[in-house]
């Protein structure tokens, strides 16, 4: 009884519009991609819709699998958008016994902190930068990363919008969601040790597309989060559009519906 229905997982978006192209779903069915870089999963040319999070993704599906997309800006939990970053930042770095003027990279791996991340906070710790990681619910590599000087190595936690707000860069393994969020946020990011498969493909989209580079080894990432820690710049502007205004909005050109756009402006 849904009136639209949206995709946000790869199988979830080709299996419903197989249903769609048979003709056993008549709800009209949206792909959100949430990957910089689309593959055959995420689309299917009988989908209503394909909405993705940035310009350059949009025009990956159309040249790759040639159906419309449209970018419709970042899907993120409202945290990301609301947060006063001043405040956040002073605070978390006073917790964490961070200093004001020092560099400090947040390595965001992922709910299993999988990937290089050993190395990864070696290397810019030697090189003087504080790094942060977070090791979710991965205890030996929280017990063993906590063992090296510079290093802070975090558990899980939830307030990973403040930690990005303390952050001059983030370091991801581009899994996908991690970079959005901290985009959104206002802090640049860098791709270290991009995760096989869908990793390696959004981490070539985002080096082309001039978002976030790929430090492709050590001495590499040390010189990019040098580089965005002095000039912290955002290649990557979030304007007010979302894909939740864009999904609302086609639910309000439906006269049976009520949908009231105030309610979800910062989402």
């Amino acid at each position: 009884e849904a009136d639209l229905i949206v995709a946000v997982y790869p199988p979830a978006c080709r299996a419903l519009g197989q249903l769609r192209a048979s003709g056993q779903l008549q709800t009209p069915v949206w792909g959100y991609l949430t990957d910089p870089a689309p593959n055959f999963l995420w689309v299917h040319p009988a989908l209503d819709e394909h909405l993705t999070v940035g310009e350059h993704t949009a025009l990956e599906v159309t040249a790759r699998y040639a159906v419309p997309a449209e970018a419709a800006g970042p899907l993120v939990g409202p945290q990301f958008r609301t947060v006063e970053r001043t405040s956040a930042r002073e605070e978390v770095r006073t917790s964490l016994g961070v200093a004001r003027e020092d560099t400090l990279a947040l390595l965001l791996l992922g709910s299993l902190g999988i990937g290089g991340v050993h190395r990864a906070a070696r290397s810019l710790a030697k090189a003087g930068i504080h790094p942060v990681v977070l090791c979710a619910r991965n205890a030996k590599l929280q017990r063993r990363l906590s063992k090296l000087p510079g290093v802070t190595a975090l558990g899980w936690r939830t307030d990973v919008d403040r930690l990005i707000c303390a952050s001059d860069v983030v370091v991801h393994n581009a899994g996908g969601l991690c970079l959005t969020e901290a985009l959104v946020v206002g802090v640049p990011a860098v791709t270290f040790a991009a995760i096989p498969g869908h990793g390696k493909a959004n981490a070539r989209s985002l080096d082309e597309s001039g978002t976030a580079p790929w430090a492709r080894n050590r001495t590499e990432l040390v010189r990019q989060v040098a580089r965005l820690g002095r000039e912290r710049h955002v290649p990557w502007s979030v304007g007010r559009e979302t894909a939740v205004r864009r999904i609302c909005a086609e639910l309000q050109t439906r006269p049976e519906l009520t949908v009231d756009l105030t309610e979800v402006h910062t989402a």
